[in-house]
């Protein structure tokens, strides 16, 4: 009983400590970078810039895919994503494929 009361002050003082902070402890990824840690932007990706390591990052991207993206760059602006669709679609699943465009950039 006692430990369950210190465990609850200690979960509280952290609760106060993160919110003085301005710390989001809802956005895992505010969290991750104030302790440190790198985190890719998932807004910010390139679909033209991003090494393949980068790309792996992403949900859904293996290094095959990976590497179908950087070798059909440079994608423009207003094909760019289009394009990839169609390429990707060879592979996978039209559902996979958007999930995957919607991650990138294409400027």
């Amino acid at each position: 009983m006692k430990s369950r009361s210190l465990l609850l002050s200690g979960l509280i003082a952290a609760t106060a400590i993160v919110n003085a902070c301005g710390v989001d402890s809802t956005n895992e990824a505010s969290a991750n970078q104030s302790a440190g840690q790198s985190q890719v932007d998932l807004t910010q990706l390139s679909a033209n810039t991003a090494t393949e390591d980068e790309l792996q990052t992403l949900p859904g991207i293996g290094s095959g895919t990976a590497r179908e993206i950087v070798e059909h760059r440079p994608y423009e602006a207003d094909t760019g994503p289009d394009n990839l669709r169609e390429e990707l679609g060879k592979y996978l699943p039209a559902d996979e494929v958007d999930a995957i465009v919607a991650q990138l950039s294409f400027e």
